[in-house]
Order: C-alpha cells, then structure tokens, then sequence
C-alpha cells in the first residue's frame, strides 16, 4: 500500500471531523465519505505511476 494514501485519508478524516462535527448525521457521513473518495483519486491521478503497485498480483 502508499504511506502517503494513507496520510491522506487520515489527514481528512481528522480534518473533517474538527471542522464539520456532523459525523452523527447521515450527511457528515456522506461529506466524510466524498472527502474520502476525493483525496484517493488525487493520489491516484498525481501519484499513481510513481506509487509502483501491482494490483494484478503478477508479483514481477
């Protein structure tokens, strides 16, 4: 896995935790959830060919 994912993911969940404390709500679970998927994809997009992953389990 990517260390810097994982940053990530963590980094927003704390920071949407503290800036909208709505977590007890369907939508703040929703919010938490877009942020979530969001920062993924932008690792995904930006840093994807340089996380060197091999999702088909190829072991090469």
């Amino acid at each position: 896995g990517s260390i810097l994912a994982t940053m990530i993911i963590h980094t927003t969940g704390n920071l949407s935790y503290f800036l909208f404390p709505v977590q007890g709500t369907l939508a703040g679970g929703i919010f938490l959830m877009i942020l979530n998927v969001a920062a993924a994809l932008a690792v995904m997009l930006f840093a994807g060919s340089e996380l060197k992953t091999d999702f088909g389990g190829q072991g090469h």
